[in-house]
């Protein structure tokens, strides 16, 4: 299956997600992470991520940012271009260290990949091309991105500052990009190289080596979780004539190989779409979305199952392009 017949099942059965994150009081950045003070550490019972979002208001989309279960603490940093060609946004993706969120929307008929720093100043246009998916590197330094060239689709990087065009990734063919390490020399990937109906999970260090399928067959949304070998990702089980799908939430662990389902996301036995959003800070827990019987929610939950919480209330009004901070 052509890998855009594969995106089209899949943005039918779930909500464009990524991971991002904004800075928030009480915190402070350096170039490679964002951490805690020491009189303000939080227990990790405590901590709430930090979303971004796409709203409509007076028949204009806007980009907000704001922290998870706060009313009222989303602010405006960005609104699109008015027209009738205009408006229409991929994708979102926020930086580690919170200063600068991705985004690419229509600009008048034309798509462009733009920066823009959190406050809502200091707006660059980075490339001119849909995507699929926006991820940033650890470090800010760069933002990975899937573009259409000369027919299939490949990974490319571009330096966020702008400094430099995009470059095409070697051996990055039919795949796009979903989550980059925290060691920053590796990228996991929605695959549809070699894979079956709905694709593969996929890993391949930034230079373009070391390419490979990992975990199970129909594997997608692979996310690294924080200073680990470990992917969450989403499997589609089973799917039938009237587009109802089973999509459980597996863990792969790649020094081993093994993989599993995290228990009390999903049954195997029954329709439903559950979809990985992003890691806690400290790996402990997993943020995700389910949707079923015409409605969706959203859950933080450990690797085994336990702790499982429904944290749909902290969650934007409008969660259509909601994205959370990643660990």
């Amino acid at each position: 299956m052509e890998l855009s017949r594969i995106k089209g099942v899949a943005a039918a059965a779930a909500f464009v997600v990524t991971a991002s994150l904004a800075v928030a009081p009480g915190w402070t950045a350096n170039a490679d992470t964002t951490k805690p003070t020491a009189k303000t550490t939080p227990p990790a019972s405590a901590w709430r991520p930090i979303f971004a979002d796409v709203e409509v208001r007076n028949r204009q989309q806007h980009l907000v940012v704001g922290r998870l279960g706060r009313v009222g603490a989303r602010h405006i940093i960005f609104n699109f271009a008015q027209g009738p060609s205009s408006g229409g946004v991929g994708t979102i993706a926020v930086s580690h260290s919170g200063k600068r969120v991705a985004f690419n929307y229509a600009d008048r008929g034309d798509w462009v990949i733009a920066v823009i720093d959190a406050d809502g100043r200091g707006y660059r246009v980075l490339s001119h091309a849909f995507t699929e998916q926006l991820v940033w590197s650890a470090d800010d330094r760069r933002i990975f991105f899937d573009r259409n060239y000369h027919g299939v689709e490949r990974i490319w990087r571009v330096p966020a500052d702008g400094s430099a065009r995009p470059k095409r990734i070697a051996n990055s063919e039919r795949a796009v990009p979903t989550a980059a390490a925290s060691n920053g020399r590796w990228l996991a990937l929605w695959s549809s190289r070699g894979g079956p109906a709905f694709g593969r999970c996929a890993i391949i260090r930034v230079n373009g080596a070391g390419r490979r399928n990992v975990g199970p067959d129909n594997c997608e949304s692979p996310l690294w979780r924080p200073h680990a070998s470990t992917l969450a990702t989403s499997r589609f089980i089973r799917s039938n004539s009237h587009s109802l799908l089973t999509q459980q939430i597996w863990v792969l662990y790649l020094r081993s190989g093994r993989y599993r389902a995290i228990p009390h996301v999903q049954s195997a036995g029954r329709d439903g779409i559950a979809t990985p959003l992003a890691w806690d800070r400290g790996g402990a827990f997993l943020y995700y979305e389910h949707c079923g019987n015409h409605s969706c929610r959203y859950y933080r939950i450990r690797p085994d199952g336990t702790g499982k919480r429904d944290l749909t209330a902290q969650f934007p009004p409008t969660k259509w392009l909601v994205t959370l901070q990643p660990g």
